[in-house]
């Protein structure tokens, strides 16, 4: 007997074992919760330690970077009056700073839309435009005709 004893120790030391698994639906199981008992140690007080505590946990998600933002207001700009009034402007004066023509209003959409006008008369060639340095005044001056008032100011759909 101690030799078929020591037979199937020998057998069973070839043997290897995995480890256990369980599928995912095992594993993350839990048991349900029992309200009552759940609530029964609780009191007035120590609900607003929760309350305090979550709060507190809330508090600690906010990201103090992001949160300093602000708030994204969208700029009503009207973009056929803008570059009708720049063309106007440029027109007039026939030589004027892209500072000016920013300084009737505000907005970075004004900018924009300005911005745009300028490269869109100058590649209709009606304008040009200078800077002396890289961070001077860039001087923009009315070519040819001074009478715009045929130009169709649209910006073109294709670029």
């Amino acid at each position: 007997m101690s030799y078929d004893l020591r037979e199937l120790e020998e057998d069973a030391k070839k043997t290897l074992f995995g480890t256990q698994q369980f599928p995912a639906e095992v594993k993350s199981y839990k048991p349900p919760v029992n309200v009552d008992e759940l609530l029964s140690p609780v009191t007035l007080k120590r609900l607003g330690e929760i309350f305090r505590d979550v709060m507190k946990r809330q508090e600690d998600r906010v990201d103090p970077v992001h949160s300093s933002f602000g708030q994204i207001r969208k700029e009503p700009v009207d973009t056929k009056e803008v570059m009708t009034s720049v063309a106007n402007r440029i027109r007039r004066k026939r030589r004027c700073t892209f500072r000016s023509l920013l300084s009737e209003k505000k907005g970075k959409m004004y900018v924009v839309v300005t911005f745009l006008t300028v490269l869109e008369l100058m590649k209709r060639g009606l304008i040009g435009v200078e800077q002396d340095d890289i961070f001077s005044e860039i001087v923009i001056t009315a070519k040819g005709d001074p009478d715009w008032e045929h130009e169709n100011l649209e910006l073109d759909q294709e670029g």
